[in-house]
């Protein structure tokens, strides 16, 4: 009888042992994808912010030219 309240007691902490292991390689894996995305988000905005960047400086050479010259040709 004891042997068998023994097995009993170690097939449940070893099923416990085995759902949190399960449950715990089930989360780190949604982590690692999340931060994946999250690092492809952030290339995606530093690309966007450089391109923000050079079109801001266009526009400024372009309206400096303008001033300086009086030339309309890329004004408009």
């Amino acid at each position: 009888m004891k042997i068998r309240q023994l097995l009993r007691i170690t097939g449940v902490a070893v099923l416990i042992f085995a759902l949190l292991s399960l449950t715990g390689v089930l989360l780190l894996n949604d982590a690692q994808e999340r931060e994946r995305k999250a690092y492809e988000e952030q290339l995606e905005f530093v690309q966007l912010a450089t391109t923000l960047n050079e079109a801001s400086n266009y526009l400024t050479d372009e309206a400096r030219y303008y001033v300086q010259t009086g030339d309309k040709v890329h004004f408009d």
